[in-house]
């Protein structure tokens, strides 16, 4: 028994100096960490960093490097993270420094980190990064595309669903440098435009951002992406749901910022309802269930936080910097005591990219110099919850779940896809054009006539569905339209009328094309003034009308009878007739004798009587009397002279008769005039 007892203590004793030993040998690398502990994406990344490193060397305590993490409050304040930076990399010599979350001041901190030879890991809006924050004016490029992966899913939203433009909205300076680069980029092979891009500053007042909502109102686009912080969301959405822009006909589509997986305090938002109905994007999350549970229990027994997606990219990012510090054997470095940074920088950024492993986040790895994210989610919130309705992938594109839950529940609790085009129609008492029977709010309205059919017909020639609904133009008590054409179209050129366009008998004239633009005209009404004219004019008109039909003559041989008959000489009259006999005569001898002398003497009298209907009438034939080619050459100058003085003549007198040089003003100016003197009469 003794002898165990020695054995025993023997074998404690060496494992006690084996301990020693081991902890002797380790060596403590400083990291600096630079958050803003007053946000809630700052405390989580804490208290999940913190205890991603207890979990990590727990079980590689074989590791012959520790980190040693020294924490730094930035507040929302540039130069308070600058100081910081500053501090950290001079004072306390960190070898790496994982921060900030704002992307102002981790351009700094970058920069400067470069500078030294210092990675900098910032916790971007999309994840864990060694770039530096982009400006808003940055290329898109293969090696971006992980980075705007969420706006490309966006992309596949807003195609599928038809819409033709949208607005993106966001938080300035933070979050416009990732939206407006790559949304573009995804939405350049697409047929849809973004007529207006709105930007809320996070010091912007109550009235600023109703005058900006007022602004995206006007523009009567129905669609929006927003990207920013959750607490100038919060705001935000308040605001828009009292502009009436959170119920039915509006959609939303949210960044991955503002999802509860990303950040639970967004359920905080949506028991106010101010998210109902929104669609949202977030990177899908394929990990070790068991330790992600593991991790929420921690989290929320020790301090009272719950897991959210940062702070699985927080847990991870601490993993991977302490494999890689180690990967990198900065322990040969360390024991001279020595600054040798500017040699161990290198080596510790070059072993930060090739990390990589399955973490409770999922894949992960930096070899892009930041997180690759190649799967979305797409989720449709309802209350408090994000339900499922697909999934995107660069792969596969966006597909959507074939079931019930694959149809999204839209703001205004529907299933109406929106947005609707609002027609608006006038009531008037034509109901031949336009037959309107409802009520101002557009239930229950049946609309039919003229226009509405003209309507329906051209949208049923559109190659894209347009979804569009009638409202009536007239007033609470069902009336007809309370204003005339001119003021009902300028107050729809001023948004004062909540439609987009307006169909019905309405008139294009020149002073309303100041106020809206017309279609190509579909219908001429042909409407034209009836005034009561003098004597003088009556008989002007009769005379303008002799004329005239004088002027056109007589074409055939039926209308040169007619006139013949209706002169005044009868013995001209006879002889007209009698040459017409005479013609007729002459064509049967011409096709039945047997004379030939005879049928040319007949022709030539043929042709003879032609000429002189028609002088102007040239047989080559005849001038076959003209000897030599001098005469014939005159006559057709003659000829050619002639007739060019009658067109002459007659253009002069078509002119005359047309264009009256002092016509008289008629006495009556319009049609109320002749009403009242029709009833004096």
């Amino acid at each position: 028994m003794e002898r165990r007892g020695r054995e025993s203590l023997i074998f404690v004793s060496l494992l006690c100096l084996m301990v020693t030993l081991t902890e002797s040998a380790t060596v403590t690398i400083p990291v600096g960490v630079i958050l803003d502990l007053n946000s809630s994406l700052g405390s989580i990344t804490l208290n999940c960093t913190n205890l991603g490193l207890l979990d990590f060397y727990s079980t590689h305590d074989s590791y012959a490097t520790r980190l040693q993490l020294h924490f730094w409050h930035s507040g929302n304040d540039l130069l308070t993270a600058a100081i910081a930076a500053w501090n950290l990399i001079n004072g306390k010599k960190v070898h790496a420094v994982l921060g900030p979350q704002n992307s102002e001041q981790a351009r700094y901190v970058v920069e400067l980190g470069k500078t030294n030879d210092v990675p900098v890991i910032w916790f971007s809006p999309s994840g864990p990064s060694l770039l530096p924050p982009r400006t808003r004016f940055f290329i898109h490029s293969n090696s971006t595309r992980s980075h705007c992966s969420q706006f490309e899913a966006i992309a596949a939203i807003i195609e599928a669903y038809d819409w033709q433009s949208v607005i993106p909205i966001y938080e300035d300076p933070e979050f416009g440098n990732d939206l407006i680069p790559c949304l573009s980029y995804a939405l350049q092979d697409m047929d849809t435009r973004m007529p207006y891009i709105s930007v809320i500053n996070q010091t912007s007042t109550d009235s600023q951002i109703a005058g900006e909502l007022n602004k995206i109102k006007a523009q009567r686009t129905f669609v929006f992406v927003v990207h920013m912080s959750l607490e100038l969301w919060s705001i935000f959405a308040e605001h828009a749901k009292n502009a009436g822009m959170m119920s039915e006909g509006y959609a939303w589509i949210l960044t991955q910022g503002l999802s509860s997986v990303m950040d639970p305090e967004a359920l905080d938002v949506r028991m106010k309802g101010y998210m109902d109905g929104a669609l949202g994007v977030r990177p899908f999350v394929l990990s070790n269930l068991t330790k992600r549970l593991s991790l929420v229990r921690k989290l929320k027994s020790e301090y009272d936080k719950t897991l959210s997606l940062n702070g699985l990219w927080a847990y991870d990012t601490i993993t991977a910097l302490a494999r890689a510090v180690e990967k990198a054997g900065l322990v040969s470095f360390n024991e001279s005591g020595a600054d040798l940074r500017n040699e161990t920088g290198p080596e510790l950024r070059g072993a930060i990219l090739d990390t990589d492993f399955v973490g409770l986040s999922g894949n992960f790895n930096l070899r892009q110099e930041q997180l690759e994210q190649s799967h979305v989610v797409v989720y449709n919130v309802q209350g408090q919850k994000e339900r499922t309705i697909g999934y995107w992938s660069p792969e596969k594109g966006l597909v959507r779940m074939q079931s019930v839950r694959g149809e999204p529940i839209w703001p205004g609790n529907t299933k109406e896809i929106p947005p609707k085009l609002k027609v608006g129609v006038p009531k008037t008492h034509f109901t031949e054009f336009v037959d309107v029977n409802g009520s101002v709010e557009g239930q229950h309205v049946s609309v039919a006539g003229f226009a509405v059919d003209v309507f329906k017909q051209v949208v049923g020639l559109l190659p894209l569905p347009l979804r569009y609904e009638f409202v009536p133009l007239n007033n609470s008590d069902g009336e007809l339209t309370p204003f005339s054409y001119d003021d009902l179209l300028c107050q729809f050129a001023d948004k004062k009328v909540d439609v987009d366009v307006i169909i019905g008998d309405i008139t294009i004239v020149v002073s309303r094309t100041n106020c809206v633009d017309f279609t190509m005209p579909y219908l001429d009404s042909s409407v034209s003034m009836v005034v009561k004219k003098t004597e003088d004019d009556v008989t002007g008109s009769k005379s303008e009308i002799k004329t005239k039909d004088d002027v056109r003559g007589s074409k055939s041989a039926n209308k040169t009878e007619e006139n013949v008959e209706g002169s005044k000489s009868k013995e001209k009259t006879e002889d007209d007739v009698t040459e017409s006999k005479a013609e007729n005569k002459t064509e049967d001898d011409v096709r039945g004798s047997k004379s030939e002398n005879k049928t040319e003497d007949d022709a030539g009298g043929s042709k003879s009587k032609d000429f002189v209907r028609n002088p102007f009438l040239i047989y080559m034939s005849d001038v076959g009397f003209l000897k030599s080619g001098t005469s014939k050459w005159l006559v057709i100058g003659v000829m050619f002279i002639l007739t060019i003085v009658l067109q002459v003549y007659t253009a002069n007198l078509t002119s005359i008769l047309t264009d009256r040089t002092n016509p008289k003003p008629p006495p009556w100016k319009d049609v109320q005039e002749i009403r009242r003197s029709n009833r004096k009469s």
